[in-house]
């Protein structure tokens, strides 16, 4: 009686799977011209003749729509609202146990839908895509994405959030008119970038869509620091030469013009360091001064 029932249930898969089953399958040889595959959803029978065997090992094929009415206001694959949607032609695996239940809104799904690809977990869990080394992890109870890391719903973390002792991200471009990192917010008030240290209270560095800089320090390492203006082989100009400077000119020595800031803007850095030239010329000006002054008063 029990062989008889196996017997019944095999055949039946057989006729609805429309399965096929042949010999091992050996390596080296074309798929096309060996025996060793299973196939769900493809015919035997299939013509040309030469194409009675599946092109994988293991074929899950579709040849009817699918439609899914989610239940309790669960999320189709997606996206979307909880009504009735059409994927379209697919094939569907399912992947449920004794916890998740047996309908089709349970469990995980391996979906091919027209020319989309789904894989999901439609149960609270998570779902986790892993190798030995590099982990990511979705998770549905902090509505995070985590690379390394215990998943957390803490304003530590984003969306997103890689944890790691390595380099926590690199991006390269190698296209010269593509961007390596392009942020887009709402307003020019809202923050584009926000740096914090180990308190994690106040951001030490800030960049707003209106491209506002707040940062505690700037440093630069521009060469060379203009120590230089008291070397005495410095060409100081003389009084008449500033002054034809400034008159045929319009603005110091080694300072860009108004209309070089407008069109190019300013490097920070460069006009810090001009200014520290300037101001070092400027002592020397003064210095003369006195000296000239001193020497009117010995007159007297």
């Amino acid at each position: 009686m029990k062989k008889s029932i196996l017997i019944f249930a095999v055949v039946s898969i057989a006729m609805n799977a429309k399965s096929q089953y042949n010999t091992p399958w050996l390596q080296g040889v074309l798929n096309s011209s060996q025996n060793g595959y299973i196939g769900i959803g493809t015919s035997p029978t299939a013509t040309p003749s030469t194409s009675v065997l599946p092109d994988f090992n293991f074929q899950v094929h579709g040849v009817a729509n699918y439609t899914l009415t989610p239940q309790g206001g669960v999320t189709p694959p997606g996206g979307g609202s909880p009504t009735p949607v059409n994927y379209g032609i697919s094939s569907r695996i399912g992947i449920t146990n004794s916890t998740t239940g047996l309908e089709e809104n349970d469990g995980g799904l391996l979906m091919m839908s027209e020319k989309n690809l789904y894989f999901e977990n439609r149960e609270d869990g998570f779902l986790e895509i892993a190798v030995p080394k590099v982990r990511m992890k979705f998770s549905n109870s902090t509505e995070r994405i985590f690379v390394g890391g215990t998943p957390s719903s803490s304003n530590d973390f984003a969306k997103f959030s890689i944890i790691t002792s390595d380099n926590g991200l690199s991006i390269k471009s190698q296209n010269s008119s593509k961007y390596a990192l392009r942020l887009r917010v709402p307003n020019n008030n809202s923050n584009l970038i926000e740096a914090f240290g180990p308190d994690n209270v106040v951001a030490n560095f800030q960049v707003t869509g209106a491209g506002y800089v707040y940062a505690r320090r700037y440093i630069t390492t521009l060469e060379a620091f203009p120590d230089y203006v008291f070397q005495s082989d410095y060409k100081l100009k003389t009084f008449a030469e500033l002054r034809d400077f400034i008159n045929t000119n319009k603005h110091l020595p080694n300072m860009p013009t108004a209309a070089d800031v407008e069109e190019n803007g300013a490097d920070i850095g460069e006009i810090n360091r001009v200014l520290v030239e300037k101001v070092e010329e400027l002592t020397l000006y003064v210095l003369q001064l006195e000296k000239r002054m001193k020497s009117l008063e010995e007159i007297k």
